[in-house]
């Protein structure tokens, strides 16, 4: 599981706007820590659902990625082979239908 600072660091290097992080008060006392402490809960949920979204996004790319290789590595049979149309040498995995 990474930390929110190794995702902060993986989401900037790809170019993701991540949001600031809370201000700390200098000044102690229940209610602002609790106020902090809050305000910080939510940025690292923020964070989380940043990277979610990213991890997710690049996920989709692998699969789209791999569906046209293997689209394109078929057709490229069957044009040297001579063979039946592509749809009919290589049918579509499940798990590449995810749209």
């Amino acid at each position: 599981m990474l930390t929110i600072d190794q995702k902060l660091r993986l989401l900037r290097r790809a170019g993701v706007v991540v949001p600031a992080p809370p201000p700390v008060d200098g000044a102690w006392s229940p209610a602002g820590d609790q106020q902090n402490v809050c305000q910080t809960v939510a940025w690292e949920q923020q964070v989380d659902g940043l990277f979610t979204q990213h991890a997710v996004e690049r996920a989709v790319r692998a699969l789209e990625q791999a569906r046209v290789s293997v689209q394109f590595g078929a057709q490229a049979a069957c044009a040297t082979a001579g063979g039946a149309p592509p749809g009919d040498v290589v049918p579509a995995s499940p798990l590449l239908q995810l749209q």
